[in-house]
């Protein structure tokens, strides 16, 4: 199937419907709870399934790439392959990750100040209700866009490296590792040890 990427595509109300934010991310090597340094090691493009595949191996003390590994599912946010119910959280997940991995290559949405209570740009300049909703339509375009051209090109998310803690969760008697993807960071939290060995359990 042949998506459209363009404008023309993009309907930001689409995206408006918030649901309690789940990362889309599975993992089947049980990496040991605690905070890695990630770096996609391998993209798998699932044409059925309208995502990308991304093979996450954490760093090691050396700067390499460990044989252990977590995989990152990322969904495609278009109106014409992903149900209108997961559309905000998944286009939410791929701002989370292009602006961790590609901030200058995305519009960064308003943020909302709690002490002045009013919308604010990347620059801390005030924004009124009009201007924030146009700052967060041209935000949601600018990561519809570019997922369109990573999604002609997976391979180019190859080499990508962040920062983000791993969790434990018991399904059917079965434990599995998890990425929390919107905890993703640029940098190394300063509060947290990054784990650089014996990364499995």
């Amino acid at each position: 199937m042949e998506l459209d990427f363009s404008s023309s595509s993009f309907d930001v109300n689409y995206f408006r419907e918030e649901k309690e934010a789940k990362a889309q991310v599975r993992e089947f090597k049980n990496l040991r709870p605690g905070w890695f340094e990630f770096q996609v090691t391998k993209v798998k493009k699932d044409n059925e399934k309208h995502r990308l595949q991304l093979t996450c191996a954490p760093i090691d003390a050396d700067g390499e790439t460990a044989r252990a590994s977590a995989t990152l599912f990322m969904s495609l946010p278009h109106p014409a392959v992903c149900p209108k119910e997961k559309a905000r959280i998944t286009l939410d997940s791929w701002y989370k990750y292009l602006t961790v991995t590609r901030p200058d290559a995305v519009t960064a949405r308003p943020i909302w100040d709690k002490e002045a209570r009013l919308s604010v740009d990347a620059d801390g300049n005030p924004l009124d209700k009009a201007d924030a909703e146009e700052l967060r339509a041209k935000s949601g375009q600018s990561v519809f866009s570019l997922v369109g051209d990573l999604w002609g090109d997976p391979e180019s998310l190859i080499g990508d490296r962040f920062f983000a803690p791993v969790e434990h969760t018991v399904k059917e008697g079965k434990t599995y590792a998890n990425i929390k993807s919107f905890s993703m960071s640029a940098t190394e939290p300063a509060t947290e040890a990054i784990i650089r060995e014996n990364f499995t359990e």
